[in-house]
């Protein structure tokens, strides 16, 4: 969740603030076809085919936009749809939604090849996060500033998290950064 954060609480009210208007403008009154599972206090007016809009120019505005269409989603090992999602399709997804758009592969094993390796100091938003989990599990979100990252998480689906979080941080691997 978002809360604690008053930085990303603001830029949210901010984001609001001018989307409202704009849509307003462009006469959009399309809600989803179907209710999907109950999201956060923010909610957004999407377009009901789910493409990103156009007019957000910040990347990762665009990234929470996205994030916020699918916050709360419920996990589901090998799911790639709003009725359940794993990590790794979560991040496939999100990228693929983007204004322009990134062709990431389906797993973390794969995903983890992509892009350039780089140190934790060096992070930031945008990079791939990736944990291992557990000796043959691995897991990835996405870094939308240098202390917080979105995934669809076994235990909240899809969600926000600090990387200083102590399960996050006690699993931390290596952070990549796609071109």
């Amino acid at each position: 969740m978002i809360s604690g954060v008053p930085s990303m609480k603001r830029r949210f009210r901010l984001s609001v603030l001018f989307i409202l208007p704009c849509l307003a403008l462009v006469g959009c009154s399309s809600t989803p076809t179907e209710e999907g599972p109950q999201r956060s206090a923010v909610h957004w007016p999407f377009p009901s085919d789910d493409r990103p809009l156009d007019f957000v120019t910040d990347p990762i505005d665009e990234y929470l936009l996205i994030f916020s269409r699918w916050e709360g989603t419920p996990y589901r090992l090998g799911g790639a749809s709003e009725k359940g999602i794993d990590c790794s399709a979560f991040v496939q997804i999100l990228h693929s939604e983007l204004s322009s758009p990134v062709a990431l592969p389906r797993t973390t094993r794969d995903q983890v090849l992509e892009g350039e390796k780089v140190s934790y100091k060096q992070r930031q938003a945008g990079d791939l996060v990736f944990f291992k989990t557990s000796r043959s599990v691995r897991h990835v979100g996405i870094l939308i500033d240098k202390d917080h990252f979105i995934h669809a998480s076994t235990s909240k689906g899809v969600t926000m998290t600090r990387l200083d979080n102590p399960y996050w941080r006690k699993r931390f691997w290596q952070i990549r950064r796609i071109s």
